[in-house]
């Protein structure tokens, strides 16, 4: 009877701690000039930057979402979208405030 008992208890807590997750992955490549800048507005995560001597910036979001169901972290994901923006030798990307 206890090893039922902590059999269920154990089953119980495995189910309140999965957790959803869903995961985005958005790719970019913009061609710029040696003297192109890259504005990045963000609120949340991080960023690496590093340099070569091409003229393209190739740009790789990935996104990790966790939230009560799949469909509240799809929901998410569309409501803060992630933009990217070229203007001349500007490359802009943009996450919509939280």
């Amino acid at each position: 009877m206890i090893v039922m008992k902590l059999t269920l208890s154990l089953l119980l807590l495995t189910a309140f701690a999965t957790v959803a997750a869903t995961e985005e992955q958005l790719n970019q490549r913009f061609t710029v000039q040696s003297e192109g800048k890259l504005v990045v507005d963000v609120d949340i995560g991080s960023i690496d930057v590093t340099t070569h001597a091409t003229g393209e910036v190739v740009v790789e979001v990935w996104r990790k979402v966790t939230r009560r169901t799949k469909a509240d972290e799809e929901e998410f994901l569309r409501d803060h979208p992630v933009t990217f923006r070229q203007d001349g030798n500007t490359v802009t990307i943009r996450l919509k405030k939280l």
